[in-house]
């Protein structure tokens, strides 16, 4: 059974609510790719704008889709990091942030940087990273880098931090990436991606340029 307070989400700050999409989001990108083109086409969700009927398919959903993850998995990740995707990195950025990012932010934006290293390993298309930066954006979510994290050495601050990921278990870093919506980058089978520093610095040097 879970228990949905919609009484309570209706009491969220603007930025708290989004921030909590971004669950909702990286469920739909990692497992059901026909619900991330409904969130992309009905959103941004707000209390104020959207019919209540969305806002419940939203919340239905998603939880239709943590439950299934579950159920194969009831320890969340020890058998694959299924809903990672974007936490890596995101993680990373929020511990440097001091707080000035809210989880959901700093995910949202580890989301498409994940999405841009899977491209340069020629996993994923660039015309899919482009469509899922649009979708995050078109969901009222955070797609870029705030100025104040792009100080000089800021890119080898968040891969050192990444080192330090509280799902890490080998001392590589792994990423979990993928090579389309709701379709899963592998390696021998298994969902998770080791990504040499270089190549995380090479690739994501872009979005740390002021």
């Amino acid at each position: 059974l879970v228990d949905v307070q919609t009484c309570f989400l209706r009491t969220l700050p603007d930025r708290e609510w989004y921030s909590g999409t971004t669950e909702c989001v990286k469920h739909a990108l990692c497992q059901d790719a026909k619900f991330m083109k409904w969130i992309a086409e009905t959103g941004p969700f707000s209390w104020e704008k959207s019919s209540l009927n969305d806002i419940y398919h939203l919340l239905e959903r998603t939880i239709e889709l943590k439950m299934e993850c579950l159920y194969n998995d009831p320890t969340e990740g020890k058998r694959e990091p299924m809903l990672e995707l974007g936490h890596t990195v995101g993680h990373a950025l929020e511990i440097l942030s001091k707080g000035r990012l809210r989880h959901g932010e700093a995910v949202s934006i580890g989301m498409v940087l994940e999405c841009k290293v899977s491209c340069d390993l020629c996993l994923m298309k660039k015309e899919t990273l482009e469509k899922i930066t649009n979708y995050l954006h078109s969901c009222g979510l955070n797609t870029e880098i705030p100025k104040y994290l792009k100080e000089e050495n800021a890119l080898d601050a968040v891969i050192n931090a990444m080192r330090y990921d509280n799902k890490r278990k080998t001392n590589a870093i792994v990423l979990t990436l993928l090579e389309d919506i709701g379709r899963f980058a592998k390696d021998n089978g298994k969902i998770g991606i080791k990504t040499p520093p270089a190549l995380l610095k090479k690739s994501l040097s872009g979005y740390f340029k002021k």
